[in-house]
């Protein structure tokens, strides 16, 4: 079961980095700043959204105990195995890229971004992307084909009350949501495409 699919594209635009290469030196560069800043060699993947600071940035808040990498339609966020690694210091930032694809035929351009889960146990995992913008990397939550509510902004699970009023507006009960929902991953590619302003 999809929901939002019928909220209207972002108006707001973003500029995001076509380069891969820039992609990871900003990625490489932010990890080695903040090991230096904590005068540790630890940096798991919950420090990159802490690194971008991304509830500043991102519309849509959720719980970040869990974090999983590429989007995945099960009702728990995925876990890589690079959280459960004993390794510190994270280096294969190619392993996780995607490519958002913007335009048709020859003039198409490519975005990378590390598509994130993230949410609490209690939570139905939200949605997003890391991308380059002009100087910094950013967070960006897609609205339309993600799994949160719409009214209050926040993860499903987070408040059962307002959960259950939003969902009554869209013709479900709580429980439908929270056992049958399911992300639509073309439709949130869509989202990001209409948003970004490749350069």
């Amino acid at each position: 079961m999809y929901i939002h699919q019928n909220l209207p594209l972002p108006q707001k635009r973003r500029f995001a980095n076509t380069d891969v290469n820039a992609f990871i030196t900003a990625l490489n560069t932010m990890q080695v700043n903040a090991c230096m800043r904590k005068q540790s060699f630890e940096f798991r993947p919950w420090d990159v959204l802490e690194e971008i600071n991304y509830l500043k940035d991102s519309e849509v808040t959720a719980n970040t105990e869990n974090i999983g990498y590429g989007w995945h339609s099960e009702t728990e966020p995925v876990i890589d195995a690079w959280m459960n690694s004993n390794t510190p210091v994270f280096t294969n930032w190619a392993g996780l890229i995607s490519y958002i694809t913007i335009g048709n035929g020859p003039e198409a351009l490519k975005v990378p971004v590390i598509k994130v889960n993230f949410g609490g146990d209690w939570e139905i995992p939200i949605c997003a992307v890391i991308y380059l913008g002009k100087r910094h990397l950013r967070f960006y939550t897609p609205k339309v084909g993600n799994v949160f509510n719409a009214l209050s902004n926040d993860a499903f699970g987070n408040d059962e009350q307002l959960d259950d009023n939003y969902c009554k507006q869209l013709g479900y009960t709580y429980d439908d949501i929270m056992e049958q929902c399911d992300f639509d991953e073309k439709s949130m590619e869509q989202d990001i495409a209409s948003c970004f302003i490749p350069f």
